[in-house]
């Protein structure tokens, strides 16, 4: 799922995507993904790709928190939450640092 959703952002040409198992962190999920996009429409775009992508090859419908617009989206699919930014924003929050413990999926 985590390589799904990154092969979905790639295909809108999300930039600094990373992927991270944390399931030895937390309970709550298995794998981080983050991205950004450099524009709220290719931020919308980015994370449309993402959800078509999930329920169109596994059948999975996500929740989704937060709007392109916001310049933060945050898809959780179970094992999977995926983490779509603005560039200011994913500086501001720096999310990846709170999972500097995660191990990086090769990409």
């Amino acid at each position: 799922l985590a390589l799904a959703a990154v092969r979905a952002g790639d295909d809108k040409k999300a930039q600094g995507i990373s992927a991270l198992r944390v399931g030895h962190l937390t309970s709550a999920t298995s794998y981080f993904v983050t991205m950004q996009g450099s524009s709220r429409a290719q931020i919308d775009a980015i994370v449309k790709s993402v959800e078509s992508e999930m329920s169109e090859r596994f059948g999975r419908v996500g929740s989704r928190q937060g709007k392109a617009g916001s310049g933060w989206v945050c898809l959780d699919f179970d094992e999977v939450v995926v983490h779509v930014f603005a560039q200011a924003e994913r500086d501001y929050y720096a999310v990846e640092s709170f999972w500097a413990g995660g191990q990086p999926l090769d990409l």
